[in-house]
């Protein structure tokens, strides 16, 4: 299927007349060229990956109530949530700061 030609749109690999090649990895896979170098890790256990949607270093998340609702809706419970940025936490480690930033809030309203 990969080395099939795209013809009704081709993208920049069909126009190279390259093929896409698919690497395998084990516990990690190390991509790099002259300006960059990228570590992939593979996850295991039940661990969150996210990016920007919750950092424990944050003073305020304005959609903590919705992250919230989404995991519940979605019935996860993570054993850890990996940021993109911050640091890694427990579920409820997260739940519990997301509560007590959100009750300063209400406070601040009050006052």
């Amino acid at each position: 299927m990969t080395s099939r030609k795209s013809t009704l749109k081709p993208d920049l690999l069909s126009k190279s007349g390259k093929t896409l090649k698919c690497i395998g990895m084990e516990d990690t896979l190390v991509l790099k060229d002259s300006a960059l170098e990228v570590v992939l890790y593979r996850l295991r256990d039940n661990m969150l990956v996210q990016g920007d949607l919750i950092d424990m270093g944050w003073s305020q998340h304005p959609w903590a109530e919705n992250d919230r609702r989404n995991l519940a809706m979605r019935k996860i419970h993570f054993a850890k949530d990996i940021p993109v940025h911050g640091h890694i936490a427990t579920f409820d480690e997260e739940m519990a700061a997301l509560a007590k930033m959100e009750a300063a809030v209400l406070d601040d309203h009050v006052k």
